[in-house]
């Protein structure tokens, strides 16, 4: 009888501790995953980031030539040229 109860004593033991390392497996497992999710979501947003750059970057070359067409088309100099001789001009005056 002693044998018996010590059987399913140690079943018992044996089916928690198998519980024990499913869970912690499940927990362990669930963690990486998220770790997983944040660094995709890490590196989308720095491939976003950098297509906003970019795409800014367009903007303003597109908005610098718009400039330099319109100055033309009025028959005034180009914005270089006017800024290139302010410069001269204030190294003249100190």
């Amino acid at each position: 009888m002693q044998v018996l109860i010590l059987a399913v004593m140690g079943l018992a033991i044996a089916i928690v501790l198998v519980a024990l390392l499913v869970i912690s497996h499940h927990r362990l497992g669930s963690a990486f995953r998220a770790r997983l999710r944040r660094h995709r979501d890490s590196d989308a947003h720095a491939r976003r980031a950098e297509a906003e750059a970019a795409m800014e970057e367009h903007d303003i070359d597109d908005m610098f030539d718009a400039i330099l067409e319109r100055r033309r088309a009025r028959g005034r100099r180009e914005l270089g040229d006017v800024m290139a001789e302010e410069v001269l001009r204030d190294d003249g005056q100190e």
